[in-house]
């Protein structure tokens, strides 16, 4: 495959939206049943159905990102949003609050970036039982890790009190708005690296930051969706899982973002277990840095045999899609340009798409 082939095949080959461009049709032909549905029920049915009317209209696809740490979460939500840079991808710092991106979703009025921060109820809920993580590792039978979890908590603790000073207090329970934001603004809420790798502005609220909510608005989406990229997840969990798991009942989809290099570990297998109790709609794995693999297309099938069988060993749901990409792919589709690729990358993306190409 030549250079001029590879650009096309990385850059210009169109995405495949088959399964979702029906998809506004389908919404607004179930919104004119529902008009239709009104003036046909008995007066009794009409607040049931005006109720239905107001749930359609305020109804946002919700998917949840749940990672490992440094599995790509956040290259992996910007290319999701076709926006690179957005979230900040560092290798250090990496995100530690709950981001939800809403795109083309009512945001409150002036107010385009939201960051709550933990109340007091929350830190004494944390430092006493582990809070909601722990709750549902127990139910999960997944509770081998708790004293470390109690320990981090207590570090955190510590190490956000020694940073904010008195402002910590004050902090608690309250939120920062603002109607506009960037990158930079997000790291100061979201990042979170060791002490001496962050700058003075970088991280400097991400102890305290339980969920961020960022509004945006595109053109590429047909539907309202909010993506929800959770913090990172590994051996043992990170406290802050304790925030976004108390949502992940409500979100349509949970994609389970794993690394090439590190497909489905322990704690992987019992993430799956907490999101299959809680009843989601459907989990998905997507195995993020295939960039990185010398021969993706046969080392994909490899992983692919590893993963489906250790699926099947662990009794969890069959038919969950196993998809495999890069993020680091999709921004250099989305940016145009090869040259944001290293060599190793463009002779990776070279095979898979010889082999793909002649199959």
């Amino acid at each position: 495959m030549s250079a001029s082939e590879l650009e096309t095949y990385l850059v210009s080959r169109p995405p495949d939206t088959s399964g979702a461009a029906g998809l506004p049709k389908q919404l607004a032909d179930l919104k004119t049943a529902l008009r239709k549905l009104e003036t046909a029920v008995i007066p009794e049915g009409v607040s049931r159905i005006e109720s239905l009317n107001e749930q359609f209209d305020q109804f946002a696809a919700r998917v949840s990102l749940i990672v490992q740490v440094k599995s790509g979460k956040t290259a992996l939500a910007n290319g999701l949003l076709g926006l690179n840079g957005l979230l900040p991808s560092d290798v250090n710092p990496w995100t530690s609050g709950a981001t939800s991106m809403h795109v083309n979703i009512a945001h409150p009025k002036g107010k385009k970036a939201i960051f709550q921060f933990f109340s007091q109820d929350d830190w004494n809920t944390l430092v006493e039982d582990g809070g909601r993580i722990a709750d549902l590792a127990r139910k999960a039978k997944f509770d081998t890790k708790l004293s470390e979890l109690t320990q981090q908590i207590k570090d955190m603790k510590r190490r956000t009190e020694t940073r904010l000073g008195r402002d910590f207090e004050v902090l608690l329970g309250n939120q920062h708005s603002f109607s506009e934001y960037d990158t930079d603004l997000i790291k100061r809420y979201v990042c979170l690296g060791e002490e001496d790798m962050l700058a003075e502005t970088e991280g400097r609220f991400a102890d305290l930051t339980k969920s961020a909510d960022l509004y945006l608005t595109s053109d590429d989406f047909g539907y309202p969706v909010t993506i929800a990229a959770t913090p990172g997840v590994n051996d043992p969990f990170l406290i802050r899982e304790a925030a976004p798991l108390d949502n992940l009942g409500t979100s349509h989809i949970c994609v389970v973002v794993l690394s090439a290099h590190q497909a489905l570990s322990t704690v992987d297998i019992g993430l799956m277990r907490i999101i299959s109790s809680l009843k989601s709609e459907q989990i998905v794995v997507f195995v993020n840095r295939i960039d990185e693999l010398s021969d993706p297309d046969p080392q994909i099938r490899e992983i692919d045999a590893y993963i489906q069988g250790m699926l099947a060993q662990q009794n969890l749901p069959t038919g969950i899609p196993v998809i495999y990409g890069s993020a680091l792919w999709a921004e250099a589709a989305i940016a145009g340009d090869l040259g944001v690729l290293t060599e190793d990358s463009v002779e990776a993306l070279q095979n898979v798409g010889t082999a793909r190409t002649a199959r």
